[in-house]
């Protein structure tokens, strides 16, 4: 069977922020929100399998990819990344629809749940930050979002070469980046506000900020056990937290379990929203 195809068109936010989405499929709503930094497109070996089943919509958070340039005085994090997300939701008519938040998007897709319990109506998590996380991890996270360096550093990265680059962020998600994928990082990288945009939410980020208890939806929790970018330990104690939730651990998955265990997730999601579905 063909792979499904995507395509892309830019929304109006409600202060005429403009946002990418990619949309395919046909029948119950399942939105991807991308991590820190990231794209739609990191989701589309998922994505693609899914759509046979969903209409799947992947969204370039503002920022990031076709959602720039970012509009003067907007104010970032996972509060207004929520309401962009039902804003989303909103216009594509999405009246009842499930969220799947990778990373930073874990945090985004718990506080669009709690806001709008009666359009979300179930969550997946894939290697989510939780309220247990450490944060700055490491002190190349504090040089990177709290030096006042970040954009310097990144910039320098890049002057020693994509070997280099390539080699931090296999060591950063805890697993080979294929060529296309690190394609793709290095396209978004380039884009205007893109690296600013990355560095103050990094900055401004607190695990704690979002009150995950306060989701009610059914959710499912995946996380590779070879994560070193967010530990497996956090995915588990999100899933202790969260009022109605399962763990699935992937062994040998790091941070990107949907790309390099796509087979994997794609049947654990199957289950959870199928079944929850009644499809």
């Amino acid at each position: 069977m063909p792979a499904t195809e995507f395509t892309s068109t830019t929304l109006s936010l409600a202060d005429g922020q403009p946002c990418r989405v990619w949309c395919a499929g046909d029948g119950p709503g399942l939105l991807f929100v991308h991590g820190l930094p990231g794209l739609a497109t990191d989701f589309l070996p998922l994505a693609r399998l899914l759509a046979e089943e969903f209409f799947c919509v992947l969204l370039d958070r503002p920022g990031y990819g076709g959602s720039v340039p970012l509009k003067s005085g907007r104010i970032v994090g996972v509060a207004q990344n929520a309401t962009d997300v039902l804003d989303v939701a909103t216009q594509l008519d999405l009246q009842r629809l499930s969220l799947v938040g990778w990373s930073y998007g874990g945090p985004i897709v718990a506080q669009a749940a709690s806001n709008a319990p009666r359009q979300v109506d179930r969550l997946v998590f894939l290697g989510a930050a939780g309220p247990a996380m450490r944060w700055p991890l490491n002190l190349a996270d504090r040089l990177l979002y709290h030096s006042g360096l970040g954009s310097a550093l990144v910039k320098m990265l890049g002057r020693m070469g994509q070997g280099y680059l390539r080699r931090q962020l296999e060591v950063a998600v805890g697993a080979p980046v294929g060529d296309q994928l690190f394609a793709a990082f290095l396209s978004g990288l380039a884009q205007p506000d893109t690296v600013n945009t990355w560095m103050k939410e990094g900055a401004q980020w607190a695990p704690g900020e979002t009150e995950v208890s306060a989701v009610q939806q059914p959710s499912l929790v995946i996380h590779g056990d070879r994560d070193r970018r967010v530990d497996h330990s956090v995915g588990r104690d999100l899933a202790a937290r969260l009022v109605d939730a399962s763990f699935v651990s992937i062994a040998g998955a790091g941070h990107w379990p949907f790309v390099t265990h796509t087979d994997e997730v794609l049947a654990r999601m199957r289950d959870f929203l199928v079944t929850k579905e009644g499809c």
